[in-house]
């Protein structure tokens, strides 16, 4: 007995644009340039993921305070954990290469983690 969401898996991906592609190797190349001449260790993509951190806290908050803590970093990990999933069973090529991509912020997770304790 096999689950029925399941079956969006079989499905063949969806063909991407040879433009979408180029354009978002142009905006990979970019970030990489920004990210070796960026001297204050703040990325311009982690003002993207501060709101979702900080989201988290009052989202987990509900559940209690030591989850609250921690939900900062949790939403960090599940946003991009969920949209990727999203992607894949949509079969777009581009979307979980896109979502793949903010798991950059692992980078500024270990250290805020090792910073925790």
């Amino acid at each position: 007995m096999e689950l029925e969401f399941l079956e969006a898996l079989k499905e063949e991906w969806k063909p991407g644009a040879k433009p979408a592609l180029i354009a978002w190797l142009a905006f990979y190349g970019l970030f990489l340039l920004h990210a070796l001449t960026n001297k204050s260790g703040f990325l311009i993509i982690d003002y993207v993921f501060l709101p979702i951190h900080e989201g988290g806290h009052l989202l987990f908050g509900y559940f209690g305070s030591m989850i609250g803590t921690w939900g900062g970093t949790l939403m960090q990990l599940l946003v991009p954990l969920a949209l990727t999933v999203y992607f894949v069973f949509q079969r777009h090529t581009a979307g979980p290469a896109f979502c793949a991509f903010f798991f950059e912020n692992f980078l500024n997770l270990s250290v805020y983690m090792g910073n925790a304790r």
